[in-house]
């Protein structure tokens, strides 16, 4: 049943690829009344020019759909994990074909869920920096807005932010 508010979001990261370092997807899916919802979803890599354009956003809101039809929470964030992955291969492939043909094989390139702590780690390492704090911007989730708020008042933001400002 899908007539209470739900929201979930799942954060996933690679190991290190050589020459294109780590990859990072996320996905957010919101259950606002039985039949209207909202996917969120985002592939993101160190070097923006390959994140460009990986945002999808995608909204049901049907009465039209009957209560035994609507996927389940899990589902729609398994199937939105599995278009991401399909998704990073993709933009592996446009840099190194041989290396998109080796990761295509493996079955687990995204382990584990991040917990909040590693969220916050990874947004402090600089690595996806602006990367994060564009999706905490942009998004419509209500899931990723609130998995992503522990990094939006985080000191060492603010001071990579002035110094970015002061190379300029």
């Amino acid at each position: 049943m899908h007539t209470e508010f739900k929201t979930k979001a799942l954060f996933y990261i690679t190991n290190y690829f050589e020459s294109i370092g780590r990859a990072i997807i996320v996905a957010g899916v919101d259950f606002e009344k039985s039949g209207a919802w909202l996917t969120e979803t985002y592939v993101i890599f160190p070097d923006s020019e390959m994140s460009d354009g990986l945002r999808v956003i995608n909204k049901y809101d049907s009465d039209e759909i009957s209560e035994e039809w609507l996927p389940t929470i899990e589902s729609e964030l398994n199937n939105r994990i599995k278009y991401c992955e399909s998704i990073v291969i993709q933009q592996i492939r446009k840099k190194d074909k041989e290396l998109a043909l080796h990761l295509h094989s493996i079955h687990n390139l995204f382990k584990n869920p991040l917990t909040p702590r590693e969220i916050v780690q990874i947004h402090i390492s600089g690595e996806f920096q602006e990367q994060i704090i564009s999706i905490l911007n942009f998004t419509e989730c209500k899931a990723l807005k609130a998995a992503l708020n522990p990094v939006k008042n985080f000191p060492q933001l603010n001071r990579i932010t002035e110094r970015q400002n002061n190379a300029r």
